[in-house]
């Protein structure tokens, strides 16, 4: 499931695709978060395009809004 957000983190992403991709149900993909990351699927998604974000307003000249669109947030102003 790690691997799988890696792999697509900059695209629309829903709990039951980060699920099937382990092939898994919904619940037993909170589930395993939960008890290995101490958080949620789609919290720690969020969490790591916040990370890849950060890395590219420290690294590079890009506009705040191309950025967040590069992460999977879409819109500046949500991102913002």
């Amino acid at each position: 499931m790690l691997a799988f957000i890696d792999d697509h983190y900059q695209e629309r992403l829903n709990l039951t695709e980060i699920a099937h991709a382990a092939h898994v149900g919904r619940s037993e993909c909170s589930r395993c978060f939960q008890k290995t990351l101490a958080t949620l699927p789609m919290r720690y998604l969020q969490e790591y395009r916040l990370e890849k974000a950060a890395k590219l307003l420290t690294t590079t000249p890009l506009p705040i809004s191309v950025i967040a669109n590069q992460v999977g947030f879409g819109a500046g102003p949500f991102f913002s």
